[in-house]
């Protein structure tokens, strides 16, 4: 036995048992019920993602777990009411084991059976694999109190979560009007963006920041990796919280070495990093000085245009953005066309009055998102 199997048993409550998954609970399947065989009603109809419909009669009486067999396969979802679950899911009745049924269903979350993805030309999940997987369970009352527990702190997760998103569409409205309207102008002109304030300007992208591409030293050469230079990639950016922008530190760390012997280009401080292939639009600002790969096109602000205005506006656009990707096996923006990407651009105090403003709203979905 590995010393890190030993170290997870001898952790186990005394109390606890070691069981297999088929010695608690059984996985059967779901019932085939077509989009046009629904007739509404109060049952909900699950499938491998989740409720897919509604229904007059239910298949299993609840409360129950749905299990994702084909499609998203492993995911779980609990109902409490009675419910059908379709021919893509596997279903675990109440009425079917002696534990506790909402303990089961997180449980499940915790083995991850979602690793258990059969490897054939029809991915699935096999119930017997999920069977023959071992777990330790405490006794059924000690069951309903991790049940109570987890059950509270998931409520609490969705609330919290309907309030952040109740924010981002306030923040969103906010946004359409400040970065269409400004603050507090009577005069407007026609713009190709509709009419914008009459003192607005338009500027393109490359004459009010300096564009710099990204670029990753070999990965072959050891003396390049493992410095004290933070190297951003889009993970980075993509990771980050709901209403944060900025970026801290990084796991990948480059050396002086590399950037004396390679093309990298060390960013100052408040560049707007933006990922501009594969994954289009996502933006934020570094806090100190960075590299990042080829990923990016980094925007270091000019005089004109302030980071944190051009950090929203580029939010604000990001479907253009995308729009404007090419290649034939990835998307992606070329320095040349970001270059004459044409932005309305207010007065640098205006600019700054429309930042401060929306990074209120992304400071509340910060203290909610803990």
């Amino acid at each position: 036995m590995s010393e890190e199997k030993t170290k997870r048993r001898s952790q186990t409550p005394q109390n606890w048992k070691t069981v297999r998954l088929g010695d608690i609970l059984s996985f059967e399947y779901g019932e085939g019920l077509t989009e046009g065989e629904r007739r509404g009603g109060d049952f909900p109809v699950y499938g491998s993602n989740g409720i897919v419909g509604y229904h007059n009669e239910f298949y299993v009486k609840g409360p129950g777990i749905i299990v994702g067999r084909k499609g998203s396969i492993g995911a779980l979802a609990f109902s409490r009411k009675s419910f059908w679950p379709i021919d893509t899911t596997y279903y675990i009745s109440n009425q079917e084991t002696k534990e506790n049924i909402q303990f089961l269903y997180y449980l499940l979350q915790y083995v991850n059976l979602s690793q258990l993805n059969a490897a054939t030309a029809i991915p699935g999940l096999n119930r017997y694999d999920a069977y023959a997987l071992k777990t330790a369970i405490p006794p059924l009352s000690e069951q309903r109190k991790i049940a109570a527990v987890l059950y509270n702190v998931d409520r609490a997760i969705r609330k919290t979560e309907k309030i952040i998103e109740q924010i981002e569409r306030v923040k969103k409205g906010v946004m359409q009007d400040l970065l269409t309207k400004g603050i507090r102008h009577e005069e407007f002109k026609k713009s190709k963006f509709g009419k914008i304030p009459k003192d607005w300007e338009i500027e393109k992208l490359g004459d009010i920041c300096k564009i710099e591409n990204g670029t990753t030293p070999s990965t072959d050469n050891e003396d390049y990796w493992n410095g004290n230079i933070p190297f951003v990639t889009p993970t980075d950016i993509t990771s980050l919280k709901a209403g944060e922008n900025e970026i801290l530190d990084t796991e990948a760390k480059i050396t002086e070495k590399a950037l004396k012997e390679t093309g990298v280009e060390l960013l100052p401080e408040g560049t707007v990093l933006l990922t501009s292939r594969a994954t289009i639009g996502e933006c934020a600002i570094n806090t100190c000085k960075v590299a990042t790969n080829q990923g990016f096109k980094n925007l270091v602000c000019q005089g004109k245009v302030y980071n944190q205005f051009l950090l929203y506006r580029l939010q604000f656009m990001k479907d253009f953005l995308e729009s404007l990707g090419s290649g034939s096996t990835y998307g992606e923006v070329s320095k040349r066309i970001l270059q004459k990407v044409d932005l309305p651009l207010p007065s640098p105090s205006e600019q700054k009055k429309i930042a401060s403003i929306l990074s209120n709203f992304d400071e509340k979905i910060r203290k909610e998102d803990i």
